[in-house]
């Protein structure tokens, strides 16, 4: 079954970047790989992808102010959250984050 669905999804994927207009071959080449990892259990995905990115990773902690709430709720999707306190001066938060949310919250960071 999973060859069947693989093709399938590689054809399919090929298909819709011909009428997007996008590289057919990329396109093809995910649509076989998309589910490389899907039998790796959870903590070992997570402490591979940790091992081979790490150098892009950050651990801080931000101060953030108390408008900035929604804020929270993007680095519970898009960081991994290690706590939470909330302040007098803000909303205190450690995690580790990417470089692309390490840049956008630059100036919130209190410790590195």
């Amino acid at each position: 079954y999973r060859y069947v669905h693989t093709v399938n999804v590689a054809v399919r994927a090929a298909e819709l970047a011909k009428i997007y207009g996008e590289n057919e071959y990329r396109a093809y080449r995910a649509g076989l790989l998309h589910d490389i990892c899907k039998d790796i259990p959870k903590p070992e995905l997570l402490a591979l992808i940790e091992r081979l990115l790490g150098k892009r990773l950050h651990r801080v902690r931000l101060l953030l102010p108390y408008a900035m709430g929604g804020m929270v709720d993007t680095l519970h999707t898009q960081a991994k959250v290690l706590s939470i306190s909330y302040e007098a001066d803000g909303i205190a938060v450690a995690a580790v984050l990417d470089a692309a949310l390490y840049g956008k919250l630059r100036q919130y960071i209190i410790e590195n």
